[in-house]
């Protein structure tokens, strides 16, 4: 069945997302513990908001 709608040629060059690891597994391949691992959100960062963002606010 054809797609209604034509799709951007670009998009077929994307890569497929790669979801983050499980802290247990990273922890196993850096050899470190995993209570020390502190695993964060694709939309954080541990410096905070940049000063650009909580200006917008």
């Amino acid at each position: 069945m054809a797609l209604p709608l034509s799709l951007n040629p670009a998009l077929q060059t994307l890569p497929v997302y790669q979801p983050g690891r499980p802290v247990e597994e990273v922890a196993r391949d850096l050899g470190l513990p995993a209570e020390g691992i502190i695993k964060l959100a694709s939309n954080e960062n541990p410096l905070g908001p940049t000063p650009a963002a909580l200006a917008a606010t």
